[in-house]
């Protein structure tokens, strides 16, 4: 069956605003069914209402009025009949205990009874939901699966409205007390009534944020709208309808998240493994003093499973990168392939500029590792430094001058076709007296000419992921695209990066020993 499109509410007579003139700040949508209401007190965490309420609508409007967070308008959502036994004598109540400070509005809806009439439900609860308005949805009573459609449309009036943190999902529980029959012989007979409690589902619609945010990391690596989740749940722990998280959890893994985020987020290949292991471990002790009955445990479970899946790339086996200056100088196969392992966690979440900028400096640390066993005498702080004029990146830059060359050497190409990229002027190499541009080892060339598939490997990877990169950051336009040979879709990216990952794998595991 074709889908039912989204209706316009202005074409539905039924779902003309009915706001006062002046929008509210604070709105109650409630729910009319065609019941028999008994009368209850009700209580809201510590505060119960003076008096008993047939409806719970003007109950929870007494509630929330005590809680200093009253409400200024309420539409009450009613079918024809629940509208013909209820309507008027709702609306007296309202009067009569609120009047001038709530407005009760009864509002037309549909029963429901159809797709369409589903669909026109929630564009009336959409017009009638003023911008970035505080909204207490009331879900008790309502025909059916009214209650449901709007607790599914709630999260999406809730981002493309902007509703205010503070709204909230409320059910008055009169079941809690018994059949209605039960609680009226319960009356007569002059037994005392206990208050039905009021249920806080607003958590279940933290359950939908939660699932936007796993989804978020899942998908892309964006830990953001988590570490925003931790942060929200830490602060609010305070708030005894909010805790649906332990904060001692939240607070636990909010740092070491926003430091894997941050990572990412600079593409630091350095730091990424890092981050991404010490946050592994925070898991497990973070979670080690969860309450077991705790009524969130679910959530806790399903954070704690999401972010191993997403980190398992990165930390299995788990790796520890070098951190010291003098590591880098001499990339081990550990952090070769952790850097690896970053590029195609990257690439696994559809971040290809990170990706292809990771694989780049891949390469470098690749060539760095290759000229080692040929050149011992230039690496070492007291090698590097030449009398302190060379920072490590010059360094670095330095001996992918050298692997450059060796790769012209051995396969006889001119400097443009070479794999590596130099300096920022390509046609020339560093400038005398700044870097050694002295002739490559010639055991390293010998090497190279000797694996003529690792040289043309290296070679032809780097030009590639070169113009790639430059495509991407300069973001040129498709004119320029087409002229420079460099327009790809990121399709076909993902496609090439996963190839060029392939093989740089095979190469590492090619890379010549230390006593060669």
């Amino acid at each position: 069956m074709d889908p039912v499109p989204f209706p316009d509410p202005s074409n539905d007579p039924s779902t003309d605003p009915a706001t006062p003139s002046s929008s509210p700040t604070r709105i109650l949508l409630s729910f009319v069914g065609t019941g028999d209401y008994v009368p209850a007190r009700y209580r809201l965490g510590e505060l119960t209402t003076e008096h008993e309420h047939t409806y719970f609508a003007t109950a929870i409007a007494e509630l929330l009025q005590r809680r200093g967070t009253p409400i200024q308008c309420a539409f009450l959502l009613a079918t024809d009949a629940a509208r013909a036994r209820h309507g008027e004598r709702l609306c007296e109540a309202f009067r009569a205990q609120f009047h001038p400070a709530i407005e009760a509005r009864i509002v037309a809806i549909p029963e429901g009874r159809s797709q369409e009439e589903i669909w026109r439900l929630v564009g009336i609860l959409a017009s009638h939901v003023p911008r970035g308005a505080s909204v207490v949805l009331d879900v008790t009573h309502g025909f059916r699966s009214q209650p449901i459609v709007a607790m599914a449309a709630f999260p999406l009036l809730y981002r493309c409205l902007s509703l205010r943190a503070d709204s909230r999902i409320l059910y008055g529980a009169f079941h809690a007390l018994g059949e209605p029959s039960d609680v009226k012989s319960r009356r007569e007979r002059g037994q005392p009534i206990e208050p039905a409690p009021v249920f806080d589902l607003t958590e279940l619609f933290d359950l939908a944020r939660w699932a936007d945010a796993f989804a978020s990391f899942a998908l892309t690596g964006d830990g953001r709208p988590l570490v925003h989740r931790l942060r929200e749940t830490r602060n609010a722990a305070r708030d005894e309808h909010t805790r649906y998280l332990q904060p001692k959890i939240a607070s636990h893994l909010e740092t070491p998240l926003y430091a894997f985020v941050d990572a990412l987020d600079t593409v630091r290949s350095d730091l990424v493994p890092t981050a991404a292991k010490r946050l592994y471990d925070a898991l497990g002790e973070g979670f080690a003093g969860l309450e077991r009955n705790h009524p969130a445990t679910v959530i806790a479970d399903l954070l704690q499973a999401q972010l191993r899946t997403a980190l398992g790339t990165l930390v299995d086996p788990p790796r520890e990168p070098p951190e010291r200056p003098e590591d880098f100088e001499a990339p081990t196969h550990a952090y070769l392939a952790a850097q690896l392992a970053t590029a195609r966690w990257l690439l696994t979440h559809h971040r290809l500029l990170e990706a292809v900028i990771v694989t780049r400096e891949l390469l470098t640390s690749l060539a760095i590792a290759l000229v080692r066993p040929f050149a011992p005498d230039r690496f070492g702080s007291s090698s590097r430094s030449h009398g302190n004029r060379l920072t490590l990146a010059e360094w670095r830059s330095e001996l992918e001058w050298t692997v450059e060359q060796a790769l012209r050497d051995a396969l006889g190409r001119p400097p443009r076709s070479d794999g590596l990229e130099r300096t920022a002027d390509a046609e020339k190499p560093p400038e005398a007296g700044s870097l050694d541009t002295s002739p490559p080892p010639q055991g390293l060339v010998q090497w190279l000419r000797d694996h003529a598939s690792f040289s043309n490997a290296m070679a032809q990877i780097g030009t590639a992921s070169r113009d790639r990169r430059n495509n991407l950051m300069h973001a040129w336009t498709g004119c320029e695209s087409e002229r420079l040979g460099a327009s790809a879709s990121g399709e076909r990216t993902v496609r090439d990066c996963e190839r060029w990952l392939a093989r740089i794998s095979e190469l590492l595991e090619s890379l010549p020993r230390s006593d060669a």
